[in-house]
């Protein structure tokens, strides 16, 4: 038998966000994010990314929201340990804003996602991402109806 496949998901920085805010707050609407990125993890051929600067906009939020900076450290810890990371270069942004987009940023990510030769994009905003063409946009509650 061949070597397994490696799939490759796009982790959207909303997701980040909402499973943080479900497993340390307790907050239920981050419950979905927590439960996909849990299975996407339990998953042998499934390598997590993330934009370089999704920890940078983690960060922003929670400290937005007040959050003391020995978890916002422990989270980005975590985050650095679960997740590869996508560096942003001047091509990148070049090559996102050469398409016909309404949202700089989600180009941006949607080019990232290209990068890495994603198969998915998890997010909450899967209207954002609908427009773009070779990858499979998915919201954390649906995440068991692709096959990996």
């Amino acid at each position: 038998m061949g070597e397994a496949i490696q799939q490759n998901v796009f982790v959207d920085t909303n997701v980040l966000i909402n499973d943080f805010f479900f497993r340390v707050k307790g907050k239920e609407l981050g419950k979905p994010a927590n439960l996909a990125i849990q299975y996407l993890k339990s998953k042998p051929k499934v390598k997590l990314f993330i934009a370089s600067f999704a920890v940078i906009q983690v960060i922003s939020t929670l400290d937005k929201a007040k959050i003391p900076q020995t978890e916002i450290s422990k989270e980005v810890q975590r985050i650095l340990t679960r997740y590869k990371l996508i560096d942003l270069t001047s091509k990148d942004i070049e090559k996102a804003l050469s398409i016909d987009y309404k949202d700089i940023e989600d180009a941006i990510q949607y080019t990232l996602c290209r990068k890495a030769r994603c198969l998915y994009i998890i997010t909450d905003n899967v209207k954002d991402f609908n427009l773009f063409d070779l990858v499979n946009t998915i919201k954390p509650k649906n995440i068991r109806n692709i096959v990996l």
